[in-house]
């Protein structure tokens, strides 16, 4: 018992020391990006999407529902340089990213992203492509 009433001790000064330090970064950082739109890319500084050395696309909710897609190769397929073709049904498209083949399981050339974060690490597991462990729902 007494290690668990240290570590809960700890552990609230830690969160105390790191809300004035949070507060502070918000307020230095408040005016820098004022009115541009700024995207996440899984690291710890978010930037702005032209100055990304990446091609990157991102669809809004609003884009979802206007698509009418039911399946995230539907949702690709509506960005520009990109083909979709289903071979076994919705999952384990294939792709095709501004002429690079993305076929079957092998994504050597695109890393399928949500909130920032890749879905699947390495793509080249056999049968199993990241649309399988997507899903093109809001809710």
């Amino acid at each position: 018992m007494f290690s668990f009433a240290n570590a809960e001790a700890l552990s609230a000064d830690a969160a105390a020391e790191a809300k004035p330090a949070a507060e502070k970064a918000v307020q230095s950082a408040g005016g820098k990006n004022h009115g541009e739109a700024v995207f996440s890319t899984g690291v710890a500084k978010g930037r702005d999407r032209l100055d990304s050395a990446t091609s990157t696309s991102a669809l809004r909710a609003s884009e979802f529902e206007t698509y009418g897609a039911r399946s995230l190769g539907e949702v690709l397929r509506n960005i520009p340089g990109i083909r979709a073709e289903y071979a076994i049904g919705e999952g384990n498209a294939n792709y095709s990213i501004r002429g690079l083949p993305l076929s079957g399981t092998g994504s050597k050339y695109v890393q399928l992203q949500e909130d920032g974060l890749p879905v699947l690490e390495f793509g080249d597991m056999y049968q199993l492509g990241t649309d399988m462990f997507m899903r093109s729902g809001l809710g």
